[in-house]
């Protein structure tokens, strides 16, 4: 299946198999299966492709429109393997590249905003101080002052 089409509805979901008054088991039990495959399977599609992180624009929809599978299921399945919400997924992969970049590289402040999806400095200053506690900037001279200092202690 590649990552536009959507899963196949399972077979039983939809039709009505009663016997004697009571529900069929193979009713109640087969969604049940094929809802874990689906689960199964698109967390790790969804964990190969999730490189758009990083766009600005990126959100739900383009989640659900890659993978075909709404966004109610997209939320369930991340919280289900990651207890957090979507937002959150996204906001800590940001929040771990914004950190990475601001230690590993020289880059200017609003060249990491843009790399980390946001669309300007401001948001990204107030997203990364909310999350941290310091400001971007801050964070980085700390951390050459840490590296420094351990630099000199060997």
């Amino acid at each position: 299946m590649n990552s536009m089409e959507k899963a196949p509805t399972p077979p039983g979901v939809g039709a009505s198999i009663k016997g004697g008054g009571q529900e069929n088991e193979l009713e109640r039990t087969l969604p049940l299966l094929y809802y874990q495959i689906v689960l199964c399977t698109s967390r790790k599609r969804f964990e190969e492709n999730d490189e758009n992180f990083n766009k600005v624009d990126f959100g739900l929809i383009d989640v659900e429109e890659r993978f075909g599978i709404c966004g109610k299921t997209i939320n369930k399945i991340i919280k289900e393997h990651y207890g957090k919400t979507f937002s959150d997924y996204i906001e800590e992969k940001r929040l771990r590249l914004a950190k990475t970049l601001l230690e590993q590289t020289d880059k200017g402040m609003s060249e990491v905003a843009l790399q980390c999806g946001f669309a300007n400095y401001i948001t990204f200053y107030k997203f990364f101080r909310k999350h941290t506690g310091t400001s971007p900037n801050n964070f980085r001279q700390a951390r050459i002052a840490e590296r420094n200092i351990i630099s000199n202690c060997n």
